[in-house]
């Protein structure tokens, strides 16, 4: 028998009956990226490997973390499912550390030291102790050396309404023209890829643009994600979708659009077969024969 012909509940009963009673941890980051409008899981098997997990017995822990409300089905939100919601970001010492933290790490003084508790605990504060917006705060005062602290606390725009898209925005605005270029290429994927596939991206659209300057500048500044020694870059969920809002959806052959980068992206990952002569000056199957796939958004 096939594995893709055993029965999902067959392969869950066997996986909870390899892991017997000692302890693990699965966790399911950014899950609102599969849920329908209404708050229901859209994938049918990772829907039913969910109610196969809350009604079996085992000792294995599942976290889901999602920025948007979760409708479990009949049978399935029982009492060994509990719904934690997280109002508030860190403890104020905690996100206190974190900026100073951020601040040791990329080595660029933001003057974090010279400002007193009260105005740290005013910044925590103002993002809830989000540990997003507290780099957001930090990734602001790096791009600008003449911007305080408590400066940027008076911007009343910023630190009104909702406030984190406040930050999002400001970030993104004040970025150069090659470093919004290159978020905008980025977030047509739903997966880390390397340097490589960015400048293939962008290649016809910017031939002259230098995507890996770009990508340790947005790294060092807090804005992308990456692991030492994998040459790999992603978004946060957050900067991904305002960034992939930013590209016109359709336009002309050649424009720098949401169709265009994603048949660019395509023909990366293998999406599209190419004759070789379309990707000499980049091999695709870099870092040891790392090959990327290409995950489509929706619009």
């Amino acid at each position: 028998m096939s594995q893709s012909s055993i029965p999902l509940r067959q392969k869950v009963l066997v996986l909870l009956e390899i892991l017997g009673n000692r302890a693990y941890v699965l966790i399911f980051d950014n899950f609102e990226d599969v849920l329908n409008t209404e708050g229901a899981v859209s994938d049918r098997e990772l829907d039913e490997f969910l109610s196969l997990i809350a009604s079996e017995k085992h000792s294995l822990r599942v976290v889901l973390t999602t920025r948007e409300k979760l409708q479990l089905k009949t049978g399935t939100a029982n009492a060994r499912v509990r719904n934690l919601p997280i109002e508030k970001g860190l403890p104020d010492d905690e996100a206190i550390a974190l900026l100073s933290d951020l601040e040791e790490r990329t080595g660029v003084d933001c003057g974090f030291a010279e400002v007193g508790r009260e105005i740290l605990l005013r910044a925590v504060h103002a993002v809830k102790g989000i540990p997003k917006g507290i780099e957001y705060i930090h990734s602001i005062l790096m791009k600008d050396e003449t911007l305080s602290l408590e400066q940027l606390l008076d911007s009343t725009s910023l630190f009104e309404g909702e406030v984190l898209d406040n930050l999002t925005e400001f970030q993104y605005n004040h970025l150069s023209e090659q470093e919004r270029r290159v978020l905008m290429a980025l977030s047509v994927f739903d997966k880390p890829v390397p340097a490589v596939a960015v400048q293939f991206i962008l290649l016809p659209f910017y031939p002259d643009l230098d995507a890996g300057t770009a990508l340790k500048t947005l790294v060092r500044n807090s804005i992308l994600l990456t692991r030492r020694g994998n040459d790999t870059f992603e978004l946060h969920p957050r900067d991904q979708q305002y960034a992939y809002k930013q590209l016109p959806e359709t336009g002309k052959p050649g424009e720098f659009t949401r169709v265009n980068l994603h048949t660019r992206a395509a023909d990366v990952g293998g999406a599209k077969l190419n004759p070789p002569s379309r990707i000499t000056d980049y091999d695709i199957e870099c870092n040891g024969g790392f090959r990327f796939s290409h995950l489509q958004r929706e619009k």
